[in-house]
């Protein structure tokens, strides 16, 4: 089968491309890239005879059947259209386009025209992946009634001020960029059950002050300070399907490296915080006399040791119930009621009580409007 790759990056490079050349029942016929040059230094590594900087160079070619498509997100719709109508099948790299509006579209160009396109979440055929699923085909976990699922990485916004985060060229952040291959294996491993009601949060915080990002690492960099940020670093949702309910935790970016007690942070601070435990650390470790290869060791408590020297407790650690025995004292003597605390309770109590009444039944349930002693809670049946 004669095929084109269009788009020459890392992707195409390193999947389309290679996979295409080492299998005896393709032959790639021409590869496509608006950087001609990377399209021609390609097809001389992989003896491809053709390139193009323009993709509709394809479109009059009979002899290729089928494309690839490795193009960034905000391409993949009208190049995959225009590929269909064409008479091509393709595979597109994921996410499949920007929206929905655009993913149907898109399947519309493909059933008018009686071509197969596929959406590249190439972790479908991991063996690990489908013996999960012939497990759960099997009844083997019994019945599976809620999947978490959690997709983070610490401190790794790709390509800060580039396309990935950049709405208008990439649909999204980590949840459209990551979220899409674990979803997938999700909704693949589950039979697709139907989904019901969707609820979540996402936000995009940690970058928004881009020189003042500290990252790790940085895949598809470097970083391009006069660019656009306006994408989501961190999702957390709520999926309820047909099947089992669904939770999700997605990040590029949390803090979930290094120092045990900003794990998990989300906030903004949370650089900040990290940065002035570090420093702390690292002060203890040119103070401290103690043998090579010697690390500091910080206990429940919050006491750090090195080597046989102890150092006091850093300052978010521990102690919490003397603290809260003090708070409480210092509000009696004051003739006050920690009114804060009160709140907190009314609030955690409100939503306690609305999953215990409903969440066993077909209901989304919503807070609407907050109030110390009154929550308003709209259920709705579906």
């Amino acid at each position: 089968m004669k095929v084109a790759v269009i788009g020459c990056g890392m992707i195409a490079r390193t999947q389309h491309i290679q996979h295409y050349h080492d299998n005896d029942k393709a032959a790639i016929k021409m590869l496509v890239d608006p950087l001609e040059e990377r399209a021609r230094s390609l097809a001389a590594e992989f003896n491809v005879p053709h390139t193009s900087a323009d993709y509709r160079a394809i479109l009059e070619d009979d002899e290729i059947e089928a494309v690839s498509i490795c193009t960034p997100n905000d391409t993949h719709a009208p190049i995959a259209i225009d590929c269909l109508n064409a008479g091509k099948h393709v595979l597109c790299e994921k996410p499949a386009a920007l929206n929905m509006e655009q993913v149907r579209e898109m399947q519309a160009a493909a059933n008018r025209n009686g071509r197969i396109l596929n959406i590249g979440v190439v972790n479908r055929y991991a063996a690990g992946v489908n013996r999960i699923k012939d497990m759960i085909e099997g009844g083997e976990l019994g019945r599976v009634y809620h999947v978490y699922c959690s997709f983070r990485s610490h401190r790794s916004i790709p390509g800060l001020g580039g396309p990935f985060t950049t709405k208008s060229k990439s649909g999204g952040g980590v949840l459209i960029d990551w979220g899409v291959h674990f979803l997938d294996l999700i909704f693949y491993s589950l039979g697709q059950p139907g989904a019901r009601t969707v609820s979540g949060e996402i936000y995009g915080e940690l970058a928004k002050d881009m020189k003042a990002y500290a990252y790790v690492n940085m895949w598809a960099g470097p970083p391009n300070y006069n660019g656009t940020y306006d994408v989501e670093d961190f999702v957390t949702g709520l999926v309820r399907t047909t099947g089992p309910t669904i939770s999700l935790n997605g990040a590029w970016a949390q803090n979930i490296g290094g120092i045990r007690d900003v794990r998990g942070v989300s906030g903004r601070q949370g650089r900040r915080q990290a940065r002035l435990r570090q420093r702390r650390l690292q002060s203890i470790r040119r103070q401290g006399r103690h043998a090579a290869g010697d690390e500091p060791v910080v206990r429940q408590d919050g006491q750090v040791r090195l080597g046989d020297r102890r150092f006091p407790a850093l300052r978010s650690f521990g102690h919490q119930g003397p603290c809260e025995y003090r708070s409480g004292h210092d509000h009696v003597r004051s003739h006050g009621r920690p009114l804060s605390f009160r709140r907190a309770r009314e609030r955690s109590n409100a939503v306690i009580q609305s999953l215990l009444s409903h969440g066993c039944e077909s209901m989304a349930f919503f807070l609407t409007n907050w109030k110390p002693s009154n929550s308003v809670l709209v259920a709705a049946q579906f």
